[in-house]
């Protein structure tokens, strides 16, 4: 036992360092064998970024004589188009791009025409998939870029820059409007910049092919979010966050191990002035190893001779360890006794140096290691009482944890049970669609129930639509929904009511009765239209709810009542009927607030009406079918990655 314990220590404190110094002899020859390689490899990869920056210069300097042929074209286009915007008593976001840029004369298939809000969003194009394309998906530099436009409010137009939507290179300009409220966009392809583009990237795709080493050499435009010029290669998002210093330095490396294999990403910024893109970043990919160098036979001889001597070294002081051992057999044996009992004599002090003073202290020891154990028995006294406290606070936990999920287990079973009941109550939407085929319902509640809901019957030869969204959380509005269906279904099914008005006054008086002791907060905004098909007459009513109606590219909005069902405003509430004419071309649109409450992706800014409105209009003329799909995408792209905050019920049809 003594002799493995005081090896064991040997071979830690002494043979194992003795190895890591021969290990690290014999690795720096290695490393000074590879050396010549790496370094060779170095100088070409500094000769390849010099000619890589050299072929980006001479790429932007051919396509500056391009574009020094376009401008003059551009400008008198973009002026044309202003003007007529400016003397048009058309919304920019509707007039028809496509008419004026027939009326240019241009080659269709190498210009298209963009509306921007001041918000950099594309409300009107030729180039439909741009369509509320934002420009701050480009970066913060594009959106400066445009209020640099606003505020200046004369034409610019600058350098080519990438589209990697298309894979060409495409030039732009930018003119605001008279009024200072939008920007006309021209785009102009270039069938000499696309040869530009094809020989850059063929270059690009041959060079790396000359060196088994390089994997891969490309192109990235926009230093804040770079876009590739090859379509089916991205910028790997794990390396955005050197972006900002690679614009500082010029150049940067980064190691990364993909599937197994090491590769080094060779970054170049060159920040010439390519449009508003802030600059092109070159990337070369690498191998990181491009094989070891083989080990000749100096190297193994040498390997042989410093294992021999090691050896020899190792023999030596083993020899030496075995006496230490004799003569430190007493000490060790007392210590292992101390370790294991009390002992109850002390050790003879004997022999001259060091010996007496350590055997000195070990006396020391044992005088003061009975008090210490008889502490420790008294440690280990109040660790048990913990430990058995513990265990009694953790079985509490458990039980209450378990109480808990019986809880919430009970609450989505009562959830459940309320979405079947509003489920039975409200009618089907495969009835509504098949009554009025040209409709959608979009309805999105934010939990499993909600207070939104939607309700149609047909009686007196009348068709009775109703739109409702109910106070309180999604629990209580729940209720409430469940309460205004039932009431509704007595007013217009049983007692035959087919006035949208008087609907409205008798659910509001039924509520008041059922919640007269005033305890219960209650209020329903709602909005009920009538359609008469065989007479075209169409009257709507409301309680604090609009509806939207557009025709012939007109939009309306007719509010109705400004207080809620069971809303107490202190004097008698008047619900009045408004006529509505309609024509085949007329659609109707009623919603609750829940879309217009939506936050924005920074989570501070609301859809709000206007917005929705233009929307409205912009979707009016589509097929019925895509227009639920387009509120559905829109409202996706406006809140990005922050969360539905309201219920959302939206009905749109045509009589």
């Amino acid at each position: 036992m003594k002799t493995k314990s005081t090896m064991r220590v040997f071979i830690l404190k002494l043979i194992l360092p003795i190895v890591v110094l021969f290990f690290l002899a014999n690795t720096i020859n290695i490393i000074s064998d590879l050396r010549h390689n790496q370094v060779h490899r170095a100088e070409i990869q500094e000769s390849l970024n010099s000619e890589l920056r050299s072929f980006v210069e001479l790429q932007y300097a051919s396509l500056q004589v391009i574009e020094q042929s376009m401008e003059a074209e551009m400008l008198r286009n973009s002026n044309i188009i202003v003007n007529a915007i400016s003397e048009s008593a058309v919304n920019p976001e509707n007039v028809d791009l496509f008419a004026m840029r027939d009326k240019l004369g241009v080659d269709t298939s190498l210009c298209d025409l963009y509306i921007i809000n001041r918000d950099g969003v594309i409300v009107n194009t030729t180039y439909k998939s741009d369509l509320y394309f934002s420009f701050a998906n480009f970066g913060q530099n594009h959106i400066l870029y445009l209020y640099e436009c606003f505020r200046n409010k004369e034409f610019i137009t600058p350098a080519f820059f990438f589209d990697s939507k298309s894979e060409r290179y495409r030039k732009y300009s930018y003119h605001p409007t008279a009024d200072g409220r939008y920007i006309v966009e021209i785009g102009y392809y270039s069938p000499l910049a696309d040869e530009i583009y094809s020989y850059v990237s063929n270059f690009m795709q041959n060079r790396a092919l000359e060196t088994d080493w390089i994997v891969e050499i490309n192109q990235y435009a926009y230093l804040e979010r770079p876009k590739s010029f090859n379509i089916k290669s991205q910028f790997p998002r794990e390396h955005y966050s050197i972006l900002h210093e690679l614009k500082e330095k010029g150049e940067m490396s980064i190691s990364q191990t993909e599937d197994g294999n090491q590769y080094i990403y060779n970054y170049l910024f060159d920040n010439l002035p390519y449009g508003i893109s802030d600059g092109i970043i070159i990337c070369v990919k690498t191998k990181a190893h491009i094989g070891l160098a083989q080990f000749d036979n100096n190297i193994i001889q040498q390997i042989f001779v410093d294992i021999f001597f090691l050896i020899l070294i190792i023999i030596v002081f083993i020899a030496s360890v075995r006496q230490w051992n004799q003569k430190s057999g007493i000490i060790i044996t007392a210590i292992e006794n101390i370790a294991e009992t009390v002992p109850q004599r002390k050790l003879p002090i004997e022999g001259r140096g060091d010996y007496p003073r350590l055997v000195s202290n070990i006396n020391n020891i044992i005088e003061n290691i009975g008090q210490y154990k008889s502490n420790i028995q008294h440690i280990k006294q109040q660790l048990n009482f913990a430990s058995h406290r513990v265990f009694e606070l953790q079985e509490s936990v458990r039980i209450q944890q378990q109480m808990l999920d019986n809880t919430r287990v009970d609450e989505n079973e009562s959830l459940n049970y309320i979405r079947k009941i509003e489920q039975a109550l409200m009618p089907k939407q495969q009835d509504f669609i098949a009554q009025f085929p040209q409709s959608f319902i979009y309805h999105k509640q934010r939990l499993p129930v909600g207070g939104n809901f939607f309700w149609q019957t047909a009686t007196e030869g009348k068709n009775v639509i109703v739109v409702a969204d109910c106070s309180g959380n999604a629990l209580s509005s729940a209720f409430l929904s469940i309460i205004g269906v039932t009431i509704l279904n007595n007013i217009v099914r049983v007692q035959n009511v087919a006035v949208p008005a008087l609907i409205l006054d008798k659910l509001d008086l039924a509520l008041k009765d059922l919640f007269s002791d005033n305890q219960y907060f209650c209020e329903i905004s709602m909005a009920v239209c009538t359609i008469d098909t065989a007479s075209r007459q169409f009257t709507f009513s409301s309680a604090n709810m609009p509806i939207t109606t557009v025709s012939n590219g007109v939009i309306q909005m007719h509010k109705g009542g400004n207080f809620a069902i069971g809303e107490d405003i202190g004097i008698p509430k008047v619900f009045n009927n408004i006529d509505i004419p309609y024509d085949s071309s007329s659609t109707f649109y009623l919603s609750t607030k829940g879309y217009l409450s939506q936050f924005d992706a920074t989570d501070t800014k609301k859809l709000n009406y206007s917005n929705f409105r233009k929307l409205l209009a912009s979707i009016s003329t589509m097929p019925i079918i895509e227009q639920q799909k387009t509120l559905d995408n829109y409202l996706l792209a406006w809140r990005g990655k922050t969360p539905q905050t309201d219920d959302i019920l939206i009905v749109g049809f045509k009589c």
